[in-house]
């Protein structure tokens, strides 16, 4: 809701915010944020987040953390053009597709979820750390052009 947004921002006027901290708030979706245009970094962490949807209006977001939510599937980043840095460790991920539009990506967390494959990561060629542990990973061929 707007009001727990103006509470994790310090500010009534949230177009003013940067940084958003909703760590274990027990969010189960993702709401109003579009109040947010100049948000850099988010944190959603131990939320009960089921569905990536409503980032599509941070444009300018540079980091996201979701670690441990609920999340089954990577959707709706496909805009977030300067997303440097994205956590999604300890989820329910199966799957690395949905990550082609984040062509700024740097660091990218998926570590404890169900992932067999690194087919999806797709055209992130820019990646400097990638963290897969924990996963259900069987051999990296995918990262052979890297």
């Amino acid at each position: 809701s707007l009001q727990l947004l103006r509470e994790a921002s310090g500010d009534a006027d949230l177009t003013k915010a940067v940084s958003l901290n909703l760590h274990g708030k027990h969010i189960c979706q993702i709401l109003a944020l579009e109040a947010c245009p100049n948000l850099r970094a988010l944190d959603l962490t131990f939320n009960r987040i089921t569905k990536l949807e409503g980032l599509s209006t941070l444009l300018k977001l540079r980091e996201l953390k979701l670690y441990d939510n609920g999340i089954r599937v990577i959707e709706g980043l496909n805009a977030l053009g300067q997303l440097h840095t994205l956590d999604l460790s300890s989820n329910r991920l199966s799957s690395l597709e949905g990550l082609n539009g984040l062509r700024s990506l740097k660091v990218l967390r998926v570590a404890y979820n169900a992932i067999d494959s690194l087919a999806g990561l797709g055209r992130a060629t820019q990646l400097e750390v990638l963290d897969v542990s924990n996963n259900r990973l069987r051999e990296l061929k995918e990262l052979a052009p890297c």
